[in-house]
């Protein structure tokens, strides 16, 4: 079955835009959020082929709406499960790290169970 978990909003070492009501405040989380996407997309080009998806996705929250990327992945693939905690544990921590993590050899024996 599709599941997907939380990436983050953007590198865990940047700032992201702060949570406020206004049009102006999603606009801008939304375009940032996209921006990471893009980013995750590049670090991790064999997601797709793997099959993982990077989305974003809106949250609703009692000061307004909130966007995370996310990964989305069958839960009951082992091989996708694994590889959707990797890019998990190793998401970008700026703006500028742009290379591409290749996929892990033994994913698989480092990480099945925990998803």
């Amino acid at each position: 079955m599709k599941t997907y978990e939380n990436i983050a909003p953007s590198p865990w070492e940047e700032s992201c835009v702060q949570l406020k009501t206004g049009g102006e405040y999603e606009n801008a989380m939304r375009e940032e959020v996209n921006r990471f996407v893009q980013l995750l997309k590049t670090v991790f080009p064999w997601a797709e082929e793997n099959g993982l998806k990077i989305w974003r996705k809106s949250f609703k929250h009692d000061f307004g709406t909130y966007y995370e990327a996310i990964v989305i992945f069958d839960e009951d693939d082992e091989k996708a499960c694994s590889l959707a905690c990797f890019i998990i544990d190793n998401y970008p921590k700026h703006w500028t790290d742009d290379t591409v993590i290749p996929i892990p050899e033994k994913t698989l024996d480092s990480v099945v169970g925990l998803c």
